[in-house]
């Protein structure tokens, strides 16, 4: 859990078998994160057991300008019904660029993304992301989602009004 701060990095950790969630910001608002080359599996069963939690509902703790690529986020499963994110960005947390991760086995999205609360966007890029029991990518808004993999689920891409109201979101060129 990053409690507060900004210019973190965590690189290239293996983060496994914990007690509920392996990266979360939700504390206080955060920005300038690179969480880059991780590994994050299991997190707990019985939990929350997202891979990764970044902000609070309805913006009440924002992620900013910071970077998620490269990631391995995977096996999920053993979440509490309605939980399970593989990486999850809250609403109204922006200028982030979600790039180039491997996401799958989760019971919930993938790659979960609110909006930004019309504030700039947020990039979701290059994801591989299969295997989950619900939509493998959901978008809200204020988004470009390019060039992204989707494979399996209830759906390969899914944006609708959650914790505000979806609005420029540009979804190109995704498999």
């Amino acid at each position: 859990r990053i409690y507060d701060g900004s210019h973190v990095w965590v690189d290239g950790c293996y983060l496994h078998d914990g007690n509920g969630v392996g990266i979360a910001v939700q504390t206080n608002s955060c920005n300038h994160l690179h969480l880059t080359r991780n590994e994050v599996a299991r997190p707990g069963p019985g939990t929350p057991g997202e891979g990764m939690y970044l902000g609070g509902n309805f913006g009440s703790i924002q992620v900013t300008d910071s970077v998620v690529a490269y990631n391995h986020v995977h096996d999920l499963r053993g979440a509490i019904v309605g939980q399970g994110d593989g990486i999850e960005l809250k609403q109204a947390s922006t200028r982030n660029w979600i790039l180039g991760n491997r996401v799958h086995g989760c019971r919930n999205p993938c790659i979960l993304v609110y909006g930004t609360g019309g504030i700039d966007e947020n990039v979701i890029v290059g994801n591989f992301c299969y295997d989950g029991d619900d939509a493998i990518l959901q978008v809200q808004g204020e988004a470009i989602v390019r060039n992204n993999v989707a494979i399996g689920g209830s759906a390969a891409f899914q944006s609708h009004d959650h914790q505000g109201t979806s609005s420029r979101l540009q979804v190109v060129h995704n498999t």
